[in-house]
């Protein structure tokens, strides 16, 4: 082997040494490692520890040297009974717990790293500052519990339940929380990052000026979250639910917008302040534009626009008040702002019965319907010429009631014209090639002539054709344009 090969493999060996010095050390070496404890071997151990405790104000490691320091390490206490026990600074580093009643216990700046918890009853215990690092907390039962401060980097912690637990400043960085239910709890300037919190229950939770940097929340139930200040900065939100969320997470800190774009009921949640406005979903909406996913970019639009009418709303009156109420009736409610397009159709379909009521009280009112009769064609021939005269059409009143026909045939009757006249005068108006009262008087086998007496129903008649054209226009320019692009 060359000289250079022998000094490459001596610095792989100088490199890794320290490390691997360091997972020798931290592999206990407690005199109960895999054994099984006695309960009342259990309760001296622990008394012994207290004294100690009371002797000393903290624990150094000088200390743990003392025969009275309650050195659990790899022990095996699994269906232990420790409720309400003082369980400050007891070092259970790779003990099993599991199944154990921990009840209430205080177990402030306790060793439990790579402890075994499953199924533990940890309800209402003090884990400040403790150190859970790589520790088994599946399906372990932590409600209420004080975690402030306390270390669950890489801790494994899938359907666990961690009802209003406080868990302000704790680190769960990677940590393993598919699941699981933290409804109610306090994740205040916790270290989220990398953490999978897929399905998990946080409801109600506050996560203000939390780091969720890269964590994983798909599918996750953040109803009622506090996600102030909140470090979202790539973060996976697919499916998450975010009704009535407080979605102002900190600037320049954005999550990932494809998986965004699946959010739940983020229309509903709160993401607006008058003071400065959304800037991060203004920086998703300036995304979804680049990256072409346009119901998300007509959702952004609409969110953005009703949030500064209703702000315009609130001031005194004023151009900006009557503009607020200008864009409510004739863009927010009939489109939303291009986010709902097919609307403008919808409220056009429903107004064609509607106004068809109109036009049956005129009917029964006196208002006639006449009809055009096929125009005659009259040809004269002199010597080679020959020449066509068109007369002009001839009109028949149709007969509204007819004696020998029954009272429902003839009620029937006239819905069926009332709905044929507010179907042409929805479409009455139009604008160069597109008109649709062109296109259907070609569909009709005859032509039709309204007269009547009451000026009412002519203005009916021009507010109908008016309202039609207005809406089929907005449907156009919100369908196939972007008139409201922010």
């Amino acid at each position: 082997m060359k000289i250079w090969k022998y000094f490459v493999l001596c610095c792989c060996i100088c490199f890794a040494f320290p490390v691997l010095a360091d997972d020798i050390a931290s592999e206990c070496e407690g005199p109960y490692k895999g054994k099984k404890i006695a309960p009342e071997q259990l309760k001296e151990i622990l008394k012994q520890h207290k004294e100690l405790l009371e002797e000393k104000n903290y624990i150094t490691k000088e200390y743990t040297k003392d025969n009275r320091y309650a050195n659990l390490c790899g022990a095996n206490l699994k269906g232990a009974d420790l409720k309400g026990a003082n369980l400050e600074r007891v070092y259970f580093e790779g003990a099993n717990l599991d199944e154990a009643n921990l009840e209430g216990a205080y177990l402030s700046s306790a060793e439990l790293k790579k402890a075994d918890l499953y199924e533990a009853n940890l309800k209402g215990a003090n884990l400040q500052l403790a150190n859970l690092k790589g520790a088994f907390l599946i399906k372990a039962n932590l409600e209420g519990a004080y975690l402030a401060g306390a270390n669950l980097e890489g801790a494994k912690l899938p359907l666990a339940e961690l009802k209003k637990a406080n868990l302000n400043s704790a680190n769960l960085k990677t940590a393993n929380l598919k699941k699981s239910n933290f409804e109610g709890a306090n994740f205040k300037r916790a270290n989220l990052e990398e953490a999978n919190l897929e399905e998990a229950i946080l409801i109600n939770t506050n996560l203000l000026g939390a780091n969720l940097t890269n964590t994983n929340l798909s599918y996750a139930n953040l109803t009622k979250a506090n996600l102030k200040n909140a470090i979202l900065k790539n973060s996976y939100f697919l499916g998450v639910n975010l009704d009535k969320a407080d979605f102002f997470p900190k600037s320049n800190s954005y999550p990932d917008p494809i998986s965004f774009s699946t959010t739940k009921n983020l229309l509903h949640s709160n993401y607006y302040n008058p003071e400065y406005g959304a800037p991060v979903i203004q920086k998703l909406l300036a995304d979804y534009k680049k990256l072409g996913i346009r119901h998300m970019e007509r959702l952004l639009t609409y969110m953005m626009k009703k949030e500064q009418r209703k702000a315009d709303m609130t001031k005194e009156w004023g151009w900006d008040k009557i503009g607020a109420i200008a864009n409510l009736v004739l863009f927010e409610f009939p489109s939303k702002y291009g986010y709902k397009p097919q609307f403008a159709l919808t409220i056009l379909i429903f107004s064609i019965f509607i106004f068809s009521f109109f036009y049956w009280v005129g009917l029964k009112l006196g208002m006639q319907v006449k009809v055009a009769w096929e125009p005659i064609l009259l040809t004269t021939k002199r010597k080679n010429l020959t020449t066509t005269i068109k007369l002009p059409y001839f009109y028949y009143t149709i007969q509204l009631k007819n004696p020998k026909q029954s009272w429902w045939y003839s009620e029937l009757k006239l819905i069926r014209l009332a709905l044929h006249i507010s179907l042409n005068s929805a479409f009455k108006i139009g604008w160069k090639g597109l008109d649709f009262g062109t296109w259907m008087k070609k569909l009709q086998k005859r032509e039709y002539h309204l007269e009547t007496p009451n000026a009412w129903i002519k203005s009916i008649c021009t507010v109908q054709s008016l309202l039609g054209i207005y809406l089929v226009a907005l449907w156009f320019a919100t369908q196939f344009g972007r008139p409201f692009d922010y």
